[in-house]
């Protein structure tokens, strides 16, 4: 729906991650990748460990709002966290250990 709502056409994909990667992850600007990249390992955050992880403060706008707007991202009042969703946390993991080295992933993910 996410990919019908901004170009007019439904995303034709044979699984879920594909369709990850159509919808949502190609149309993230390269900072805006980077920052997700940088908060998939945890199970939840906080607006002040989004900017220890990426290394910013405060955090850009563009940031701030790929958190408060991301339909794939939710904001938990009762522990006040927010909370990735499973299917864009997933991608977002399998891109990790893609891309970091294993000691990295042992250190970071354990």
């Amino acid at each position: 729906m996410l990919n019908y709502r901004q170009t007019g056409s439904f995303a034709r994909t044979a699984d879920i991650e594909q369709l990850v990667k159509t919808a949502i992850w190609k149309r993230l600007s390269g900072q805006e990748q980077d920052f997700l990249l940088s908060l998939c390992v945890l199970d939840s955050f906080t607006l002040r460990q989004a900017c220890l992880m990426y290394d910013v403060e405060p955090l850009p706008d563009g940031l701030l709002r790929q958190v408060e707007e991301n339909a794939f991202i939710r904001y938990d009042p009762a522990c006040k966290h927010y909370i990735i969703h499973s299917i864009l946390q997933d991608y977002l993991r399998g891109l990790f250990y893609q891309r970091c080295p294993e000691q990295m992933q042992r250190t970071v993910l354990h």
